[in-house]
């Protein structure tokens, strides 16, 4: 009788695979392991993951061990006092007066992606490059994907011309990804690109999907616009505390809705929180506001992190650029950029190596051991000989405490603190130098 129950999948689960920059992460991480007990020396160059380094801090961990004893359910929206912190904060980092009842706090920005793709109609125009998650949360809620190329040329950014073909080409909603700042690519758009977006996004009915994770790590903070800003009636910001604030494990995450999203539609978020998650944990959004603080502690924290990672991502990037046959985007942002190994095609095929993700794996295994994400993992054409570099793996407390020490005052000085503090990332280039002399 119990061979008489056949349990079956949905179909689309086969189409989703492990994120690559998981499942790197995750052997890296295991290798690390086996050669701590067995004293072996040999290391990864681990570019693949991107994570902040520098832990969390710590008036978010005091807040999160004084509130641990609630255990009570709180409003699936989000509880007020974290949405009307969040108003503040945005209104002293990015100049933006936010209604806090447009925010809808939720464990993890993941959570609010998947949450307006499922609410709202029309196809995702997904960019290509693009962040990992995006395709399999579309494969997993059965949400059409359309792909937007994107040219090296522009640094891989939206062009309107590129989106406005694309758009007007489907009939109704659709609804347009965004990551600015990007990744893969540290790229952050300008105002005006930004304007000629929204004005395709306008003519068209796309609904932007605005992912902001990196804004707090944008390198000239005064250069950063939110897309809500010049298109307030058709965008949802997604952000969150995982990449500023080193809380990723925190699942905290939030969405500020459009202008133009109704009451009712308000309420649909509502329904939809209590139907699935309930609510955020109640701990978690109370480390969250201070998280939002805007005293001292969290602008010196927020200041030092994003110099850090300003020095560490455009020395890295700048080294890869040095390499023969490699190009590499210039990052503004973040602690990524995108490498292009399109000028050694042919001492790569004569290896058999054709596609982006056969670069990676060879580049993985022994002997070269560096680890890195293949452009096919990031939605482009599996021909592409793109990688994403990762610039995050390095001790992140003692570098902070070293920075908040002797912050570097020179382009000298900042090289020095690369080479004092990463040890491994420039252990990666050395590797990478002496594979493409032997080939």
């Amino acid at each position: 009788m119990k061979n008489s129950i056949k349990l079956e999948t949905n179909p689309n689960i086969a189409d989703i695979q492990m994120p690559e920059n998981l499942a790197l992460a995750m052997k890296v991480m295991q290798f690390r392991m086996k050669c701590m007990k067995i004293g072996c020396a040999y290391d990864y160059a681990h570019f693949a993951f991107g994570a902040s380094p520098f832990g969390v801090p710590e008036l978010m961990q005091q807040a999160l061990k004084d509130h641990a004893a609630e255990g009570q359910y709180g409003p699936s929206v989000g509880m007020e006092p974290l949405r009307k912190q969040i108003t503040r904060f945005w209104k002293m980092h990015f100049q933006m007066e936010v209604d806090p009842d447009r925010i809808v706090v939720m464990p993890g920005t993941k959570q609010a992606i998947i949450q307006i793709l499922t609410l709202f109609k029309g196809p995702m125009i997904l960019p290509a490059p693009s962040w990992t998650g995006y395709l399999p949360i579309a494969q997993l809620i059965n949400k059409p994907v359309i792909k937007l190329p994107t040219m090296p040329e522009s640094g891989y950014r939206i062009s309107a011309e590129g989106l406005n073909e694309v758009a007007s080409k489907v009939d109704g909603q659709s609804m347009l990804i965004l990551n600015s700042p990007n990744n893969p690519t540290g790229a952050v758009y300008s105002k005006s690109e930004l304007k000629q977006l929204a004005a395709v996004a306008r003519q068209h009915n796309v609904i932007v999907i605005s992912d902001e994770i990196y804004s707090l790590i944008t390198y000239d903070p005064h250069g950063y616009t939110s897309m809500a800003s010049v298109y307030p009636e058709g965008t949802f910001v997604v952000t969150g505390i995982a990449k500023y604030a080193g809380a990723g494990g925190y699942r905290l995450g939030f969405a500020i809705l459009p202008d133009n999203c109704t009451e009712q539609q308000i309420l649909d978020f509502t329904k939809v929180g209590a139907a699935t998650y309930t609510n955020a944990s109640i701990p978690i959004q109370f480390a969250a506001v201070k998280a939002y603080d805007l005293g001292e502690e969290m602008s010196s924290y927020i200041e030092a992190q994003r110099n850090i990672h300003r020095i560490m991502t455009i020395d890295l990037a700048r080294r890869f650029r040095e390499l023969p046959g490699v190009d590499a985007t210039t990052p503004e942002a973040s602690f990524y950029f995108f490498a292009d190994f399109e000028g050694l095609r042919d001492k790569l095929a004569a290896k058999g190596i054709k596609t982006g993700m056969e670069l990676e794996h060879l580049l993985y295994d022994h002997p070269h051991h560096i680890a890195m994400l293949s452009g096919e993992s990031l939605f482009m054409s599996p021909e592409s000989l793109t990688l994403r570099v990762a610039s995050v793996d390095y001790d992140g407390p003692a570098t902070m405490q070293a920075y908040l020490d002797d912050p570097p005052k020179t382009a000298e000085d900042e090289r020095a603190f690369v080479e004092t503090h990463a040890p491994r990332l420039l252990m990666g280039v050395t590797r990478l130098q002496r594979w493409i002399e032997s080939l």
